[in-house]
């Protein structure tokens, strides 16, 4: 008998279904999101790259975009810390702190960029601060999906 016990414990090990993986995303991750700065209103292609302990971000403009003002827009002072704040399994909250960022128009933005996570994509929805008073917010808005 107990071997029967055994062996049925044992198979239905194998059927159980796999859990997704909990931890936060690491890896690259490509998506357009909309940078907004006084008149520079650009859809723009951009990649995140999270190292592998999810603790450092680098964010990188790339070429493509359907908007040639995008290749004027740079990342300073990296890579970035992120942190994750998870609230389901797999899915939650991020911030990638102190992000430096020059558009073309003057003034440029620092602020944390944060947005929620699923896991495969980011969703970024941030208002980053002028870095000369008076020049106006920066507005980062889109989505950056897990590149298998």
């Amino acid at each position: 008998m107990q071997k029967i016990a055994k062996v049925a414990m044992v198979a239905s090990a194998l059927f159980v279904p796999h859990v997704a993986n909990a931890a936060p995303p690491t890896g690259t991750f490509y998506g357009e999101v909309q940078i907004i700065k006084g008149n520079l209103n650009a859809f723009c292609n951009i990649d995140i790259t999270i190292n592998g302990s999810a603790t450092e971000a680098t964010v990188a403009m790339l070429p493509g975009s359907w908007s040639v003002l995008c290749d004027f827009i740079t990342f300073n002072n990296q890579p970035y810390t992120i942190v994750f704040t998870e609230t389901y399994p797999g899915s939650g909250y991020f911030w990638i702190y102190d992000v430096d960022v020059d558009p073309i128009v003057y003034g440029g933005c620092y602020d944390d960029i944060a947005g929620t996570w699923s896991g495969t994509t980011l969703y970024i929805d941030s208002v980053l601060s002028p870095k000369i008073a008076g020049t106006g917010n920066c507005s980062i808005v889109g989505d950056v999906e897990k590149e298998f």
